[in-house]
Formats: structure tokens, C-alpha cells, sequence
């Protein structure tokens, strides 16, 4: 019975072919919607997810006057949060680089786009995975770089790094950088791009300042300490 069934439908299939082809297409059409839609949800859901701690890890936000609420924070406010929150291990700033533009001889220089500023703590607080150096030590002078495994090859091919003089274009000046450590290439699914880390020490003595508390130019990222996170979870059972 099953084989008349398929023989009937066949030769509807054949009489409609206009009617037919429509209702493939139309089916088609669905099935790869659903399975790109599919795919982007997984993908946004996985943001972040190779960070080891990510259930300690928070990003700090702000709420003023003009702006209301908001992740850009005032330069002081990580190191305050772990000075006088007990429930904070952790706490780094971040900002933003563009253009980036370096050279090994002062000549031919390379825009390699974009980076952060930011602290040795970053290591501590997130999973990116440190090749070459010191991670408590790599961005804590003035004047440190840390390449990814991608900008170290363009711009130093495959010889050593680590050790090595940069020269780092600054619109009418010239400032030379030591590279302190290789770092792997963050993934695709991280919220947080970079093509290099510098040192936050490397932005200058205003960041010390009492008007530094005025700007909100930073990303502020903490990480919780253990004994919260389970508090937190407890009462949200």
C-alpha cells in the first residue's frame, strides 16, 4: 500500500512541476533560515564562554546625571573596588587603542589596528592564554607591549620577540615600546578584541589624578571573589 501511496505522489509531483518546485523552494528556504538562526543564537550564547571564571566576572557599570546608565567608568574606580569592596578579588580598567601603528626599525611601520590598555591583573581575571612572559609582570611598566601570536608574526616574521624594541608612531612623535610577552589570538567568540595589550602605565601621570574621576572613558571588569558568587546563587535559589 505504501508503494501505491509513493507511485500517486509522484505523479501529482510530475502533473504540478510549477506547484511542486514552488513548494520545495518555499520548504528549502525555511529549513536554512532555521538552521542560520539556529547557528547565530549558538554563537551569541557562547560569548565569552572559553573565560574560565566567567560566573565571577562582572563588568562594572555607571549612572550619571547626563548620561544615566552606562559601562564607561572613571580610571580609579578598579582600584577602588579592590581596596574597599571585600567582596572583590580582582578589578582591572581597560581602554581602547586605534590605529596602531608599529615598526621594528622606525621606518616602515604597520597598522595593526587596534589594542587595550590595560593591567597584569588582566591575565588573572580572564582565560586568554599567555605563550611568552611573565603574566604578573608583562603590563605592569611603563612602556610594555604584549603581541598576539598573529601581530608578532607580521611584524617580527618568525624570530624572537620577547625582548625586542618597538617603535610605536604617536601622531608627530615617535615612542619606542619592549615587548614583554606573546599572547594567543583572542577567539572569535570574545567580547573583548585586541591585536596588542600595553601597559595602562603607559598613558601618563594624569591617570593619578583627582579630576581622573571625571572621565568615563574605561571599562571596568571585576572578578568576584568565591565566597560571594556562592552567597549570590544561594539567594537566587
Amino acid at each position: 500500500m505504501l508503494k501505491n501511496y509513493l507511485k500517486i505522489a509522484l505523479r501529482n509531483l510530475r502533473r504540478n512541476k510549477s506547484y511542486t518546485f514552488i513548494n520545495f523552494l518555499g520548504l528549502t528556504m525555511g529549513m536554512t533560515c532555521c538552521v542560520l538562526i539556529a547557528l547565530y543564537v549558538k554563537s551569541e550564547l557562547s560569548f565569552d564562554d572559553f573565560n574560565k571564571k566567567i560566573n565571577r566576572i562582572v563588568a562594572v557599570g555607571s549612572k550619571n546625571r547626563a548620561f544615566g546608565k552606562m559601562l564607561a567608568t572613571p580610571y580609579p574606580l578598579a582600584k577602588a573596588l579592590v581596596d574597599e569592596a571585600p567582596q572583590v578579588d580582582k578589578a582591572i580598567p581597560i581602554v581602547s587603542i586605534n590605529d596602531l601603528h608599529l615598526s621594528r626599525n622606525n621606518n616602515h611601520f604597520l597598522n595593526i589596528q587596534f589594542g587595550q590598555y590595560t593591567q597584569s591583573a588582566f591575565f588573572d581575571i580572564f582565560s586568554f592564554n599567555l605563550l611568552q612572559g611573565n603574566k604578573n609582570q608583562a603590563l605592569s611598566a611603563p612602556n610594555s607591549i604584549v603581541l598576539t601570536k598573529k601581530s608578532a608574526k607580521r611584524l617580527f616574521g618568525g624570530k624572537q620577540a620577547v625582548g625586542q624594541t618597538l617603535y610605536w608612531q604617536r601622531r608627530d612623535t615617535t615612542q619606542l615600546l619592549n615587548v614583554t610577552g606573546i599572547v594567543s589570538n583572542p577567539p572569535i567568540n570574545s567580547s573583548i578584541k585586541f591585536n596588542a595589550l600595553l601597559s595602562l602605565n603607559t598613558r601618563g601621570t594624569g591617570l593619578r589624578s583627582p579630576s581622573a574621576w571625571k572621565s568615563y572613558m574605561y571599562h571596568t571588569f571585576a572578578l568576584m571573589n568565591k565566597n560571594t558568587l556562592s552567597l549570590i546563587m544561594n539567594k537566587n535559589h
